[in-house]
């Protein structure tokens, strides 16, 4: 269990990495952000999990503004997967397996699957991670049905509103042509 005082410090950096990014993409800072969040930070290994946890979203002010990924960012990005590393197991899509890490491993994906394409693949560091089957959705054999216990369309409607991380540019893959 992760003591309250750990929890807030990781839950301030989350925090803080996504006010710095909304502050890019409103023009109010710059997209080289990652990596002076960690160099910032109190506590480095906070601001890695922050970055893990924004995952994908990391990425939204370069993509958005079509200015090139920073190296100092993709290097501090490549860290925290590498401290952090994603799991290599494949998680079964629900409801043959849990949603919480199949969620996870698709925003492990997208996260690892940007850095590889915004860096041509030249951080060095293979921070690869699988992708998950995507669930068959209404209408494609098997009911999609939601933690909550909703249904065809709206258990599938909930799965990618959590994936919303999945639609931003370069991320073409199994969940945009479920979609």
């Amino acid at each position: 269990m992760i003591p309250d005082r750990s929890r807030t410090t990781y839950q301030e950096s989350a925090a803080g990495l996504a006010r710095r990014a909304l502050d890019a993409l409103r023009g109010t800072g710059g997209t080289a952000m990652v990596a002076e969040h960690v160099e910032q930070a109190e506590d480095p290994g906070a601001a890695l999990a922050a970055i893990r946890i924004l995952g994908a979203d990391t990425f939204a002010p370069v993509l958005l503004t079509g200015e090139a990924l920073p190296p100092q960012d993709a290097e501090a990005v490549a860290l925290a997967l590498t401290a952090l590393p994603p799991s290599r197991d494949v998680a079964p899509a629900p409801p043959a397996g849990p949603e919480g890490p199949w969620l996870m491993a698709w925003r492990d994906w997208g996260t690892a699957t940007l850095l590889a394409v915004l860096t041509d693949g030249g951080t060095g560091v293979p921070p690869t991670a699988p992708a998950p089957l995507p669930p068959p959705g209404p209408g494609h054999g098997a009911p999609a049905v939601s933690d909550t216990g909703a249904v065809g369309w709206p258990g599938w409607s909930v799965r990618m509103g959590q994936l919303y991380a999945l639609a931003l540019p370069g991320l073409d893959g199994p969940i945009h042509d479920a979609a």
